[in-house]
This record gives structure tokens, C-alpha cells and sequence, in this order.
């Protein structure tokens, strides 16, 4: 029987951030990942890089998804420089496009509550229409667009460059990647866990689970309560085009290829399969912003299952001495704060744990990007 320092149950972004940070600080990894059929949002994703507008009622979010975004540059060259691969990764900003003056004004709000309640420096600004035709590029707002609000931290990646690459350093770095390696059983001993799979088994002095929807059978198994649910997103893709849109948008960007994505839906629906409704939905909106779209043509369609919290919050807790959940939907975001040292970091555990839902009604608040 094999033995590692950890052991990590997910390889997804979550997974694979960990595993590279903790495999460059020089423990002994290994990543295991399930089913090839498992809903798997790495796969399913926008490939946004975001801090605009996240962390109301939350500053300690907040704070973490700045400290991420400032620190992709650095986790980039990090992760491009083992893998000898690229991420195409970019950080100019990114728009939050508004459709009318009603929007305009509820995203001001949205962002000056969020500042006035974190006390953090201000990294936002609202654009009028022509400020922010000239900050996209060279295609034409449609008549509907009125403005819109700007990061300067905002960018975005290639999401399966980013999953690849990840997978190539880790295990250039002398880690293990195991697929369809779907975890059978996972049993505490003195000082160690013992995980079985299907064809073998495996000791490790600590575990994280970061196995997406599945960390929640994982949790129910050694009787802790992990509060996720699925929340299921749209999202369509373009033929290539010349480069024309210069920033991303929350919902709308042109990849480094040429492509054009639209998303993303948020719809409580396990049911994996896209739907003609929700693509008509998007491309609505997407031409109401952008007419020249309306004549380029959908080449792709796909659904995927992002992890939801109650508040749409992380959760990080550690039920078990050496048993460690990260549960959250924006993975692609903090993967370079998941590739830290926070798993010895017990303000994380603090600022995030489910000890925040116990007692309390907690309504489920929107994702805001």
C-alpha cells in the first residue's frame, strides 16, 4: 500500500490547485479523480477570472477572491513554467454590461453597498455608454447598452488549457494523477486515512475532498453535513471570428482563438442536458448587447453543474483531524489561492465554515460576477 503526505479526492481546478501548490512545497500528492461521466464543472465553466461585485454580506470573500485575482499573474508563470504550456491567461479588466438606466443604477448600488460594508480600496468604476465602447474594442454596442461597471482586476483563462496544465506540472513535479479512480471507502486510522478504490488502496496522513457534487455522498458517508447543492449552467459558443471584443464580460467574451462565449444560466435542474429555451435566452441578451453576433453562427452547446452554498459561499472545514472539504463554485478564480499554503491556515476555516448556517435561516442569494 502506497503512502502520501495527502491525498486529494477531485481533479477538477479545485483538486489540481491544491495538488500543485502542495506538490511544489515538496509533499508527496496524489490526485484522485472519478468517473469520466461525473458532472464536472472544470469542464463546464466560463473561464472568468472575477472579483467585481462578489462578497456582499461576506467581506472575508471578498477579500479572498482579490488576494486570488492579484496573485493569477504569479500562480501563471508558476504553473506555465513546470507544464511548458500556456494558459492564455489575461488581465485588462472586465465589464458588467447594463441594458437599460434601471440596471445601471441597481449595478452602481450593488457596488457601493459592497464597497461601504468591506472597507476595502475601491477597484470598480461605472462607464458611460461611450467610455465603454471605447474600452471594448472594435465592435459596435447595441442601442440598449447604456454603460457599464469595470474592474481592474478582472481577466480571464483558458479553463481547459488551465486543467491540462495543471495536470501535466503536477505530475512533472513527481505527483500522481489517478482517473477513474472513483473512491469506494474512506476510513480513519491512528494518524492516517486509508482510501480504497477499485483496484487499490491508499494511505495518506491527510485527505481533501474537492469532489465537486460529490463531496457530498463523501461527507454523508463519515456523517458530517455538507450543505451543497447543483445549480446548472448554459452556456453557447461561437464559430471564430477576427478579434474585435478587447475585454471579457461577465456573460459575454471573445476567447484569445477568436471564439465568442455566452453564459451562463443558473438553473436548479440536475438534469445535465442543454435546452433550446436556455440558449434562445442567452443569445437574446447576447445580440440586445452586441448586435453583430446575431448573424454568427452557434457552434457548441453545453450544460454543466456548479456547487452552491446556501449563500453561495465557500465552505473549507476540517470535520476530522486530517479530513479537509473545499466546496465552491468559483474554482478557476481561486485556483491560485487554492495552489497557497491555506490548508494550514485556520482563519480560513474560521471565515468559512458551516458553523455560519447552523441556527439560521439563510436565503440563497445570486451569484453575482
Amino acid at each position: 500500500m502506497k503512502n502520501y503526505d495527502l491525498c486529494i479526492i477531485g481533479g477538477g481546478i479545485v483538486g489540481l490547485a491544491i495538488a500543485f501548490g502542495e506538490v511544489q512545497r515538496g509533499k508527496s500528492v496524489v490526485v484522485l479523480d472519478g468517473e469520466r461521466s461525473d458532472r464536472k464543472a472544470s469542464f463546464a465553466n466560463f473561464g472568468l477570472v472575477w472579483a467585481q461585485g462578489k462578497g456582499r454580506g461576506m467581506p472575508a470573500y471578498q477579500a479572498l477572491t482579490q488576494r486570488s485575482t492579484d496573485a493569477w499573474l504569479d500562480f501563471t508563470g508558476l504553473v506555465e513554467d513546470a507544464s511548458g504550456m500556456t494558459l492564455q491567461y489575461e488581465r485588462n479588466g472586465g465589464l458588467v454590461f447594463c441594458l437599460s438606466e434601471e440596471e445601471f443604477d441597481a449595478r452602481q448600488r450593488h457596488l457601493t453597498a459592497l464597497q461601504l460594508t468591506s472597507g476595502f480600496a475601491t477597484d470598480w468604476e461605472m462607464l458611460g455608454r461611450n467610455e465603454t465602447q471605447m474600452r471594448l474594442g472594435d465592435i459596435s454596442l447595441g442601442r440598449e447598452v447604456v454603460g457599464a461597471s469595470y474592474c481592474y482586476r478582472d481577466g480571464a483563462v483558458n479553463p481547459l488549457h488551465l486543467v491540462r496544465s495543471l495536470s501535466v506540472a503536477i505530475e512533472k513535479l513527481g505527483g500522481k494523477l489517478k482517473r477513474e479512480a472513483f473512491v469506494q471507502t474512506l476510513q480513519q486510522q491512528t494518524g492516517s486515512w486509508i482510501i480504497k478504490t477499485a483496484t487499490e488502496s491508499i494511505q495518506a496522513e491527510t485527505v481533501v475532498v474537492a469532489a465537486g457534487l460529490g463531496s457530498k455522498k463523501i461527507a454523508a458517508d463519515l456523517g458530517v453535513d455538507l450543505p451543497i447543492a447543483a445549480d446548472k449552467g448554459q452556456i453557447l459558443v461561437s464559430e471564430r471570428r477576427p478579434q474585435a471584443m478587447q475585454l471579457p464580460a461577465s456573460g459575454l467574451r471573445q476567447t484569445q482563438t477568436g471564439s465568442f462565449m455566452i453564459g451562463a444560466t443558473h438553473e436548479g435542474d440536475l438534469d445535465r442536458r442543454s435546452t433550446i429555451s436556455s440558449g434562445a435566452k442567452l443569445a437574446r441578451r447576447a445580440v440586445r448587447t452586441l448586435p453583430e453576433l446575431e448573424h454568427v453562427p452557434i457552434v457548441r452547446q453545453w450544460a454543466g453543474h456548479r456547487i452552491v452554498t446556501p449563500d453561495t459561499y465557500p465552505v473549507y472545514m476540517q470535520p476530522l483531524e486530517g479530513l479537509i472539504f473545499a466546496a465552491c463554485h468559483s474554482g478557476i478564480t481561486l485556483a491560485a489561492f487554492h495552489s497557497s499554503n491555506w490548508l494550514e491556515d485556520p482563519k480560513v476555516f474560521e471565515s468559512f465554515s458551516v458553523e455560519r448556517f447552523v441556527g439560521k435561516d439563510k436565503e440563497k442569494t445570486a451569484v453575482t460576477a
